[in-house]
């Protein structure tokens, strides 16, 4: 079988494996969600602006970031 990277091992899908126990996340305490606004009020042409500032203890997981919008 060729593998794509010289580097690369084997492996099954994980849907395929269902007799072994999963490895268990301890990289992340906890999670939160934060509604952060736009900067500036909303005008026709205008770009949104979003200001997201952070320390060096927290992640920004962009996988599991969401955008609401409502519009009309």
């Amino acid at each position: 079988m060729s593998l794509i990277h010289p580097s690369s091992c084997e492996c099954l899908h994980s849907g395929l494996d269902l007799f072994s126990v999963p490895p268990t996340q301890t990289a992340v305490e906890e999670g939160q969600f934060v509604e952060i606004h736009p900067l500036a009020s909303l005008a026709p042409g205008a770009p949104i602006e979003f200001a997201i500032s952070r320390n060096s203890e927290e992640y920004l997981d962009l996988f599991n970031t969401f955008l609401h919008v409502r519009a009309k």
